[in-house]
């Protein structure tokens, strides 16, 4: 795809309402025009060498002109991408404002109201409206929820007119946290780090999600709870940890292959063999290619584009040498076939000196034109051939026969 036809595209995709919803195809859109770029900075290196310059001279990449109507379509979107994630963010902090407002109300609850009764009363309507507000900063969420958990708990500790209920509701509550203490407990002993992850993600949610537990074990089976779930944490952490180790061997052995690749599309290829031979040395690196493993999401996706435009530079080259091939043998057919010609009009001619003369200047002009492509060559030599050899033969007959009367005018002579 061109860099006008990715601008086309993009143009396209920018008149979308919902910015979040063409983020994938914009960065596909980018990663094309990355390679591109690759594809084109390469044939400018390629030009410029072949040039003479000045003792050093360096390389200066020329962007293509289109470049700057993407640049401005890029920041059009950018723009609108931070106007979307400042929408989110206003509405994070209106609902953070809530929250802290209900934290406030909730506090003045406790300090304040006497009727256990209305105390419970207005402690729900709190409760549902703190559940009926969105998402907060991601780095206000652990400490508002921490707060009104705290705030929540404080609240159940103080009713006294329902300690009987509560003592049953903390006993239910511990169960409930010893249970998943447990299945924490078997998480961390899965060898699917991913499955583990998760299931310890989904039981942190569910332990903020159950009510206070007795005091006295609170703490307890917290720092249980906590510690299983941090030693999961940490397996994870190394596991990915190594990843990100072997992802970075892994770029550099990509752009071994890309500077490997780059190599052979800078060399000045004129026959066919050649071709044969370098065109299996970059299919190789392409399966080369493929064994390497993946390096981190975003590194992988350009060094894969430039090594993709590199690749596919040099295999846009190998077309234009055949198709340039194939017209000079289209040429050469056809200049063959105009020799064919003349030579079937000279082979019955009987002036047997002007016509050798051009016989053998035709054969030179043969020997002069290249060849046509391979399943025309012999046929076209053969017709050639046919037509000199009808020629010498009628010529070799008729001084045969003038030689023969000769010497029978000899004898004739000697005789008299």
């Amino acid at each position: 795809m061109t860099i006008p036809e990715i601008n086309i595209q993009l143009q396209e995709l920018l008149k979308t309402d919902d910015i979040a919803e063409i983020k994938s195809k914009v960065r596909d859109l980018l990663a094309d025009f990355k390679a591109e770029l690759a594809k084109e900075k390469q044939k400018q290196q390629e030009a410029w060498n072949q040039e003479e310059h000045e003792e050093g001279a360096e390389f200066e990449f020329q962007t293509p002109q289109e470049t700057e109507a993407f640049d401005q379509l890029m920041t059009s979107y950018r723009e609108r991408v931070k106007e979307h994630g400042k929408k989110i963010a206003e509405e994070q902090q209106a609902n953070l404002k809530a929250k802290g407002n209900i934290i406030s109300d909730l506090k003045k609850l406790l300090d304040d109201e006497e009727n256990i009764g209305k105390m419970f009363s207005v402690f729900n309507e709190l409760k549902e409206k703190w559940d009926g507000i969105g998402n907060v900063p991601g780095d206000k969420y652990r400490e508002v929820t921490d707060q009104f958990q705290q705030l929540r708990e404080n609240f159940f500790y103080n009713i006294n007119i329902y300690k009987e209920l509560q003592d049953n509701d903390l006993k239910i509550n511990l169960k409930k946290k010893e249970v998943l203490i447990e299945k924490a407990e078997a998480a961390i002993q899965l060898e699917d780090l991913k499955e583990m992850d998760m299931l310890l993600r989904s039981y942190q949610k569910e332990w903020m999600e159950v009510g206070p537990s007795p005091r006295e074990t609170y703490k307890e089976i917290g720092d249980k709870f906590f510690n299983t779930c941090r030693e999961g944490y940490n397996k994870t952490q190394a596991y990915y940890d190594a990843i990100r180790a072997e992802q970075a061997v892994n770029l550099e052995k990509k752009k071994a292959l890309v500077e490997e690749v780059r190599q052979v599309v800078a060399l000045e290829i004129t026959n066919h063999s050649t071709w044969i031979k370098k065109t299996d040395e970059v299919i190789a690196l392409q399966a080369k290619w493929k064994k390497v493993g993946y390096a981190s999401k975003k590194e992988n996706e350009e060094v894969w584009q430039e090594f993709r435009g590199i690749c596919d530079l040099f295999f846009e080259k190998k077309k234009s040498f055949y198709d340039l091939r194939k017209e000079g043998q289209q040429l050469a057919k056809q200049k063959k076939q105009a020799l064919i010609a003349k030579a079937n009009e000279l082979k019955e001619s009987t002036a047997w000196k002007d016509t050798t003369a051009a016989i053998i200047k035709l054969q030179e002009e043969w020997k002069q034109v290249g060849a046509a492509a391979q399943k025309d060559e012999q046929t076209l030599w053969s017709n050639f051939r046919a037509a000199c050899d009808h020629y010498f033969n009628t010529k070799k007959e008729h001084f045969s026969g003038q030689d023969e009367e000769q010497k029978e005018n000899l004898r004739m002579k000697k005789d008299l």
